[in-house]
């Protein structure tokens, strides 16, 4: 059973481990368009998300858009990268899974903050660091947490440390249903 991601610039290939079948990523630079050779990756097209239907699993499509918004985020586009981490969102907590709602939180909380929205970026935070409070430690790479702890730097200073307390403190309060809702809303400042 596999999934395969093929953005724009390479590849983003995700099989699901046989053993625990749980998804790993493993990202390999290739060409715009190659398709790679293991079973089941003649299905990919570049920009598409093509999980393998066998699955039938929202949560590996979940793990694949989250997949599909990192490759946006490395790429510089925000709101296509925000835009794929509300819909994994809205898989993960359809589902109930908490750890990935939480990951997703912390995404769009790096989201908020790159499009102009520190409160609502701090709320997001706050909301997946509660959800989740080992998340900061999972993070899948030193890039990513030094994204991670640049976003909470910012937000430090941008809002000042009371207000960013405060806003943390707001989105920690949040039920997971409230935290899912909050990090769906496209709207909210």
């Amino acid at each position: 059973m596999y999934e395969c991601v093929a953005p724009k610039a390479g590849q983003l290939h995700i099989r699901t481990n046989a053993r625990f079948k749980a998804p790993r990523l493993a990202f390999r630079p290739t060409p715009a368009g190659r398709v790679p050779s293991w079973p089941g990756a003649e299905t990919a097209r570049p920009g598409v998300a093509a999980p393998a239907r066998p699955l039938d699993s929202p949560f590996h499509l979940g793990v694949a858009l989250v997949g599909l918004g990192d490759m946006a985020r490395l790429g510089g586009d925000a709101p296509a990268a925000g835009e794929r981490y509300r819909e994994a969102l809205r898989l993960f907590g359809a589902a109930g899974e908490r750890q990935a709602v939480a990951v997703c939180l912390r995404f769009l909380g790096w989201f908020a903050w790159a499009t102009g929205r520190p409160e609502r970026a701090a709320r997001l935070y706050g909301a997946g660091e509660a959800l989740w409070p080992g998340a900061a430690a999972a993070d899948g790479d030193e890039e990513e947490a030094r994204l991670h702890a640049g976003v909470h730097a910012g937000l430090a200073e941008r809002l000042g440390p009371d207000a960013y307390v405060a806003a943390r403190r707001a989105g920690a309060r949040l039920t997971l249903e409230a935290a899912v809702a909050e990090g769906l809303s496209a709207q909210q400042a």
